[in-house]
């Protein structure tokens, strides 16, 4: 069928927009999905209305008769002033908050006539109208995100061209980009407010899983307020590390009933490249003066990880301890190889990669860890293997610590990517919780490259006859 034609008397723009609603008049199923294919219409004759139904479920977003639809007040989901405004009169819920303060309250009533025409509308004020009204009946004074999402979409109801991502985003797991919206900004500055006023106070209940007694940790508003910013923040690392020594305290106080993988998800700056530096200020923090314990009792501890790979029925380490003839070797010796054989004792990750997933076999395992070289004129060819093979399945390229020469005499390089080998001090460390060896401190040549240290930390777990020396497990990879 074609189009209806249009008047000669419109311009241009308004000849389109009449054939369209002709159209949509007389075959709205063939005609709406033209209009707009991110939204499911439906045509109620009855209501004599246009209603817009979000996709995934049943629930009407907003409505708008057809007589108020002209090209002038047709715009895209941006929030924007100037135009002759539609505010909805249907209520999708009827505990609507943001409906009630604009019709019960002298200042909603203000909101309501600067939405239109040649008026700025007042989005501010109806931000703080409507974060006021939450913390006056929350007791804690806080506002959750899925609160902050129903509000967003309560205004985007009332005022159908006010886009909800305007007023609230959430923070998304995975992307280090915090929470922001002018409800957001609002929410952060009343709390502020209420805070001077004294009128935030925290408390906190603590239940140890070794005990049946409730702790209860006090939090001020601005510990709160740090807490806060660091589940939503990763960068710049020079603000996170100023907010995670401001509260290390409470931050191992509240971790005492959480798992290692809960605090990963928790702070989004342990997943970055630096987040090796806030568990250093954690561990120093709960081990005061322990920072070279592990190196001090190193030859303890690698007896105990010999002990535990000669046990592990492993034909490809009993070849290559056959190979490196490791009963004619000496305790320096065997102390520095327990290193290269080390993750054989985790399971093998699969790599997550496009098109295809990748599950590195025993021998790529040893390497990725330490890498280990008779001779210095093979190490170029190693790191050209290894870079290609993160190339080929999309992994960032690590740095890793890499042993050329015999056991007994031998020197430590780093290597990252292309840059240039550089000198590092291996640093060991033991606490009576967690086991953990660090390739540390960079020297002048990385820095000079403008490349950041990084240390691939490694936490194994042993236990003794008599003592425990750790309980925890990491994997490196490459």
């Amino acid at each position: 069928m074609e189009w209806p034609s249009s008047s000669p008397d419109l311009n241009p723009i308004e000849s389109v927009w009449l054939i369209m609603k002709r159209k949509l008049l007389a075959e709205p199923q063939r005609t709406l999905p033209v209009l707009c294919r991110k939204i499911e219409f439906t045509w109620n004759s009855h209501l004599g209305a246009l209603i817009l139904v979000s996709n995934g479920n049943n629930s009407i977003q907003s409505i708008a008769d057809l007589d108020d639809i002209h090209p002038q007040n047709y715009y895209p989901q941006k929030a924007t002033v100037g135009a002759s405004y539609v505010i909805t009169s249907y209520s999708t819920s009827p505990r609507e908050t943001v409906r009630k303060l604009l019709d019960s309250t002298e200042e909603g009533l203000i909101i309501k006539n600067s939405y239109g025409s040649s008026k700025q509308f007042l989005r501010s004020n109806l931000c703080t109208l409507i974060i006021k009204n939450e913390l006056k009946h929350s007791d804690d004074k806080r506002i959750s995100t899925e609160r902050f999402k129903q509000l967003a979409q309560e205004i985007n109801n009332i005022f159908i061209h006010e886009d909800p991502s305007t007023y609230y985003l959430p923070y998304t797991r995975g992307k280090v980009v915090a929470a922001r919206g002018k409800l957001w900004s609002t929410y952060v500055h009343q709390r502020k407010i209420y805070r001077e006023a004294g009128l935030i106070k925290k408390q906190i209940t603590v239940e140890p899983s070794t005990s049946n007694d409730k702790r209860f940790v006090n939090i001020s508003g601005e510990d709160e307020d740090s807490l806060i910013w660091l589940k939503n923040n990763g960068q710049p690392f020079e603000d996170v590390s100023q907010h995670w020594r401001k509260n290390t305290k409470l931050r191992v106080q509240l971790f005492k009933d959480e798992t290692i993988a809960d605090y990963f998800k928790k702070y989004p700056a342990l997943r970055l490249q630096t987040g090796y530096i806030l568990l250093d200020i954690d561990f120093n923090y709960l081990f005061e003066d322990k920072q070279n314990l592990l190196f001090t009792k190193w030859p303890m501890v690698s007896e105990l990880l010999f002990k535990t790979l000669l046990k592990k029925k492993d034909s490809l380490l009993k070849d290559c301890l056959a190979q490196e003839k490791y009963d004619t070797l000496n305790e320096d010796a065997k102390e520095v190889m327990v290193l290269k054989y080390l993750p054989l004792l985790l399971q093998s990750p699969l790599i997550k990669a496009k098109p295809k997933h990748w599950k590195p076999s025993k021998r790529e395992l040893i390497d990725g860890f330490v890498l280990f070289i008779h001779d210095i004129s093979d190490l170029n060819k190693k790191i050209e293997e290894r870079q290609t093979k993160c190339e080929q399945f999309k992994i960032p390229v690590q740095p890793i610590p890499i042993v050329v020469g015999p056991y007994g005499h031998y020197n430590i390089y780093i290597s990252k990517k292309d840059a240039r080998k550089s000198t590092v001090n291996l640093t060991w460390e033991l606490a009576e919780t967690g086991l953990r060896v660090s390739a540390v401190t960079v020297r002048r040549r990385l820095k000079e490259a403008g490349r950041p240290a990084r240390r691939p930390v490694l936490t194994a777990a042993m236990k003794d006859k008599k003592n425990r020396m750790g309980k925890k497990i990491c994997p490196i990879g490459l």
